[in-house]
Order: C-alpha cells, then sequence, then structure tokens
C-alpha cells in the first residue's frame, strides 16, 4: 500500500506540475490575447482618425472642386481611389488581426479542454485510490 501511495503521490506531482505548466501555457497565451486585442484596438483608432483625416479631406476637396469644374472629376477619382486603397489596408489588417485573434482563441480553448481533462483524471485517480485505500 505504501509502494502504491508512493506511486500514486509521484503521479500527483507530475500531474500537478503538469497542470501549472498547462496554466502557464494558458496565462501566456491570454496575454498575448491581450496583447493582440490592444494592438486591434489601436489599428481600429488609427483606421478612425485615418477615416475622419480623410473625411476632412473630402469635405476640403470638394468646396475646392466646385470653383474647378474642369478637374472636378479627375480629383474625385483619384481622392477615390485613395479612400479606396486606404480602407483595403485597414479592413486587410483588422481581418489579419482578427483571424490571428481566433487562432488564439481556438488555441485558448484547446488548452482548456486539455487542462479539464487532466484535472478530471487525477480526480478519477483520486477516487480509485480512495477506493482501494477502503
Amino acid at each position: 500500500v505504501k509502494a502504491e501511495l508512493a506511486k500514486v503521490s509521484e503521479e500527483n506531482l507530475s500531474n500537478a506540475q503538469n497542470m501549472q505548466d498547462m496554466e502557464k501555457m494558458y496565462e501566456g497565451v491570454l496575454e498575448t490575447l491581450q496583447n493582440q486585442e490592444q494592438e486591434m484596438l489601436e489599428v481600429k483608432e488609427t483606421h478612425e482618425t485615418v477615416m475622419a483625416d480623410l473625411k476632412a479631406e473630402c469635405m476640403n476637396l470638394s468646396a475646392d472642386l466646385r470653383t474647378k469644374n474642369e478637374s472636378e472629376v479627375i480629383l474625385k477619382e483619384e481622392h477615390n481611389i485613395k479612400v479606396k486603397k486606404l480602407e483595403d489596408e485597414v479592413k486587410t489588417q483588422v481581418q489579419e488581426m482578427s483571424d490571428v485573434l481566433l487562432e488564439h482563441s481556438i488555441e485558448l480553448t484547446d488548452l482548456k479542454q486539455r487542462y479539464l481533462t487532466l484535472e478530471s483524471e487525477e480526480q478519477e485517480k483520486q477516487k480509485q485510490l480512495l477506493a482501494k485505500l477502503q
């Protein structure tokens, strides 16, 4: 019984270390997700600033264009191309950040599941040991 207890105790220590390692990995992934979330917020703020600047620029250009009939079409097209390009770039950045966040979210879910599985196995071993001891 003492040998069995020592073996189970050793397994428990190993499982506890594994659980601590999983918790550290979980915390690392969580920190990464939080950092990426902050980066996404910064990208969003930059996008909003760029869009506000573009809107202001567009309004200024529109006022100027009213007095310049000959160049009106050309300037609008150039402006629209710039706006579309910037919008596409920002959308691409936001999508990339969203993809990374989703990927890390999936990894986090997998880590949580592994943690819960280890915890469940540990509880089952403890139940079996108690049953053996009784």
